[in-house]
């Protein structure tokens, strides 16, 4: 039985991390949210990783491992220096930086190639105190990042970092049909779906260009936030593309606002405030009413690579969809074996590391499909369908081999973590 420690930390745990590590009696909604993933977690390959090993599925700071009283005992501490210890975190790392110091209430921060080496995590900060002041001498770190390694590793010499994504188990979870795959253009009315839940600011900025530039009825968008020049400017990062589009547009935004798609929202809400409403993340008839998925991803100004159910969603509604992350997506999701759409849409945008560099060719190939007439609408989304059949058919594959196959006695077999080669394959490579 894995461990989950008394504090609602979302921490799990095959091994005693320290001397109160037990299972909690009670739990809050947040912990009970991650027991569902940690269960969910279970129904994949991982069901078979039989090292010590810890996850973390929540976001900043593991407060429980900066506590001086979190020491393994002995005992542990020789089996964990003896067969290593595994830390795997379900969501990508969150950052700061170390020119202007942590601020808690930031859950990551923009940065750029060169700022790089001023970046740190709060996460690896935490699980580095734990290594050393438990004197452990075999640790790895998994994270959701692609370019974990390239960008971290020397900040963290006490830890060996590498990529494995173990928090996007959507394809073992989800309830596919085939028989609900629908790629009828005749639903298509209009170019764009663009959802937005959290506030993030290159969120804002999509958002923003859309409203100041397409009439309402061209796009189904979500925005529940109030919106105006000041909020945009305040969170955005520098030298923004487009200024005054922007501007012109956040203020419309903050007019129309609050919109979302399946959801009665009845006021704007302020970017800090927690959002507690039931959701619908897969809103399938918005998205069959649309040309094109916007994927405003997690992430943007930043430079690891990273794939949320955002993108899962898109492809699952068989649309194309133009990726707003950070730089290196696309091929990362090609590691994965998903097809994207470079024949139809310029995706030269994802080797582009200068985020506003980046944006502006984004808002470019926005325009580009703004401007499409109905035919021309029908003739684009036809040449998109192959490529939108093979990714809602590789989730499907993606399930079974994420999954795994069990023999007559429910034992699963050949997935072990260092076997799989569906996982060596979308591992860091740089």
């Amino acid at each position: 039985m894995a461990l989950v420690n008394p504090e609602n930390y979302g921490l799990y745990s095959n091994i005693g991390l320290g001397q109160t590590f037990f299972r909690s009696r009670v739990r809050t909604p947040e912990q009970k949210a991650w027991d569902s993933m940690y269960a969910e977690l279970l129904k994949t390959f991982f069901k078979k990783v039989t090292t010590p090993y810890a996850i973390y599925c929540g976001v900043g700071p593991i407060k429980y491992l900066e506590m001086p009283m979190c020491n393994m005992n002995l005992a542990h501490q020789k089996m964990c220096n003896k067969k290593g210890l595994r830390f795997y975190l379900w969501e990508p790392i969150s950052t700061y930086d170390l020119r202007f110091g942590k601020d808690e209430k930031t859950t990551y921060v923009h940065y750029t190639e060169e700022e790089a080496k001023y970046i740190r995590s709060y996460e690896l900060d935490s699980i580095a105190q734990y290594v050393k002041r438990n004197k452990l001498t075999d640790v790895y770190v998994y994270t959701p990042n692609s370019k974990i390694k390239k960008y971290f590793q020397e900040s963290y010499p006490d830890l060996q970092l590498d990529c494995l994504p173990v928090g996007w188990v959507y394809p073992v979870t989800l309830n596919i049909d085939e028989k609900d795959m629908d790629i009828d253009s005749n639903l298509i009315t209009k170019k764009f779906w663009a959802g937005n839940w959290r506030y993030a600011s290159h969120r804002h900025c999509v958002a923003s260009y859309l409203a100041g530039t397409l009439a309402k009825e061209d796009y189904n968008l979500s925005w529940i936030y109030n919106s105006d020049e000041g909020i945009l400017i305040d969170n955005a990062f520098d030298d923004l593309p487009r200024k005054d589009i922007l501007v012109k547009g956040a203020t419309k935004l903050g007019e129309i606002a609050p919109i979302a798609m399946e959801q009665n929202v009845t006021h704007k809400h302020n970017i800090n405030d927690y959002i507690d409403i039931n959701m619908d993340t897969n809103p399938a008839k918005y998205y069959k009413e649309c040309l094109v998925a916007i994927v405003n991803e997690t992430r943007f100004a930043e430079m690891t690579p990273l794939l949320t159910e955002k993108i899962m969603n898109a492809m699952l509604n068989c649309r194309p969809f133009i990726m707003v992350g950070p730089p290196g997506n696309l091929a990362y999701m090609k590691r994965w074996g998903f097809a994207t759409f470079s024949d139809i849409i310029d995706e030269s945008y994802d080797n582009e590391t200068n985020h506003t560099k980046r944006l502006d060719m984004i808002f470019t190939e926005i325009d580009k499909i703004a401007k499409l007439s109905k035919t021309e609408m029908e003739n684009f989304y036809a040449e998109a369908v192959p490529n939108c059949v093979h990714n809602y058919y590789h989730i499907l594959d993606l399930q079974e081999k994420l999954i795994g196959n069990y023999d007559e006695k429910g034992k699963l077999k050949n997935v072990a973590i260092n076997k799989n080669k569906n996982w060596r394959r979308i591992r860091d490579v740089d």
